[in-house]
């Protein structure tokens, strides 16, 4: 397959033999196309605007997910379109840059100061979080919010484990993820000599990718993980540009479905000591769920989805400045708030999920998701939260019947997973004395929303609820900073009971039944 690309002025020129979509070639070049279905033209994220050069009719999908406007302006999605023979292809895609600035970068700076630092990552499927840390104090320096780049070759680790198929694809996966490491140090370039030492949490697929261990068993049944123990590598072996002899540790791994980044959680929020019973749920486009009960750890996981992380949702953001976290809809009136009130540019998680309480609450829809004849703000099919000439992106923001069922979707696997840890311990909602959120996605969340679309039962009066934040980034931070509490993450691992929900015969009937509102 011969492509040649080059960047001209903001616009990118591929020359590609017909054999394979544009993102393809694009993707080479450098350009961060956001293709979360993993390019089967389901997600309608990968919009570049063909500039010059013949390429194949709009596909049925095409027609589905653009608006005719959008195709007579030639508005085309990168996985569904082909170059008609040898042919030049110059694109734009003015959302997407090329691998040296990410999107949605979010920096927050803080004094600068001297000493030895650390570098503590939390490597999530949808978001990186790292921050540079004081040694040994664990005082934040700075901090940093990216998207995973990964994100391109899809949303969910499921898309990315088909990738990972051959050795050519495991490689791609690992080198997106080195040079997004990569990129962040070099911004932090003036504190890189100062680093001794690097903590790197993740879910179990993510931390196998970014080492480059065997991954396909991941993707089966029982999802045995290659490596579950704490380790601790050369950064030169990892491949980060930093000093070669600085430490890079790797807190252990439950499972092949709850991993190192879930360690963290605990450990940040104290439940593997809570003396009460404590619900800990780090929501994410994995979704993992610890029970402490007894003195006991049970923990599960459910595949939620990347919805409530922004992805899979058709005006879909991270939850970075300008996103929509916060929906009410008094009457006929929008008001929404956004991450550092910033023009609004679509919506992330939280703001999805208020939005479809507020949607029920009015009775804009019914138990199922769908749309009462007439309740549609602009059609029946969706209700416009923004016009276009209020959003930054010039579009109007909207909530899709799509959107809503992916939403119910994301839910109904986190109730399940809940009340499928409860059953196995033989306790019922109200035996919970505390409920602890954590995860990008509940820094913002609104519990009542939540509640009204049924993602939790209804809290109890005597039941705490604990906003935690991102608590596997503090976790980690705890874990580089104290020597004594990285020998308390290996006696977390060692105590938790995984239950695997592929095991319990009634999740189907009980994920089936939460699909619908309450």
């Amino acid at each position: 397959m011969a492509y040649r690309t080059k960047h001209t002025r903001g616009y990118l020129q591929v020359v590609c033999s017909p054999d394979a979509a544009l993102h393809t070639f694009a993707r080479r070049a450098g350009a961060e196309l956001r293709t979360e279905c993993g390019g089967r033209g389901t997600c309608g994220k990968c919009k570049v605007h063909i500039l010059r050069g013949l390429v194949t009719p709009p596909t049925p999908r095409e027609r589905k997910l653009l608006s005719e406007e959008e195709i007579d302006r030639g508005v085309r999605l990168a996985c569904q379109t082909k170059a008609l023979g040898k042919h030049t292809i110059i694109l734009s895609a003015p959302e997407h840059t090329t691998s040296g600035s990410l999107p949605g970068d979010t920096f927050t700076k803080k004094a600068v100061r001297s000493g030895p630092m650390g570098l503590v990552i939390d490597f999530g499927t949808t978001t990186i979080t790292a921050q540079i840390i004081s040694l040994p104090s664990g005082t934040v320096v700075d901090t940093a919010d990216i998207e995973n780049p990964q994100k391109k070759f899809g949303a969910d680790v499921m898309s990315r484990l088909h990738h990972a198929r051959n050795e050519a694809g495991k490689s791609e996966l690992r080198l997106t993820a080195l040079a997004a490491l990569n990129n962040l140090l070099e911004r932090w370039h003036a504190l890189c000599a100062s680093i001794t030492a690097v903590t790197i949490t993740g879910n179990t697929v993510m931390q196998h990718l970014l080492l480059g261990l065997p991954v396909q068993q991941l993707g089966t049944y029982p999802y045995t993980p290659a490596v579950k123990s704490a380790h601790t590598l050369s950064a030169h072996r990892l491949g980060l540009n930093c000093a070669p002899d600085v430490p890079v540790h790797f807190l252990p791994n439950i499972s092949g479905c709850i991993g190192s980044d879930h360690v963290a959680m605990i450990l940040a929020t104290g439940i593997h000591v809570a003396e009460k019973t404590v619900l800990g749920i780090d929501i994410g486009t994995n979704t993992e769920i610890t029970l402490a009960h007894g003195g006991s750890l049970t923990s599960t996981s459910c595949a939620s989805g990347p919805a409530l992380e922004g992805a899979h949702i058709s005006c879909g953001v991270p939850a970075g400045n300008g996103a929509i976290y916060r929906v009410r809809i008094p009457a006929d009136t929008v008001e929404f708030e956004t991450i550092g009130n910033a023009p609004p540019s679509g919506l992330c998680g939280s703001g999805a999920v208020d939005g479809v309480a507020e949607l029920y609450r009015r009775g804009s829809i019914n138990a199922k998701g769908h749309f009462r004849k007439g309740s549609g703000k602009g059609n029946d099919a969706a209700y416009i939260l923004v016009p276009a000439n209020r959003s930054a992106s010039g579009y109007d923001i909207a909530l899709t019947q799509k959107d809503i069922q992916e939403i119910l979707l994301a839910k109904a696997a986190i109730r399940a997973g809940i009340e499928m840890l409860l059953s196995k311990l033989s306790l019922a909602w109200h035996n919970v004395d505390e409920l602890v959120i954590a995860g990008n996605f509940g820094t913002h969340l609104s519990v009542d929303s939540a509640e009204a679309i049924g993602m939790f039962p209804a809290i109890e009066k005597d039941t705490t609820c604990r906003i935690a934040g991102n608590a596997s980034v503090n976790g980690a931070r705890t874990y580089l900073a104290s020597p004594d509490r990285r020998r308390a993450t290996e006696s977390i691992a060692s105590r938790i009971k995984n239950y695997n929900l592929a095991e319990y015969a009634g999740f189907s009937r009980i994920f089936a039944r939460h699909i619908v509102l309450p």
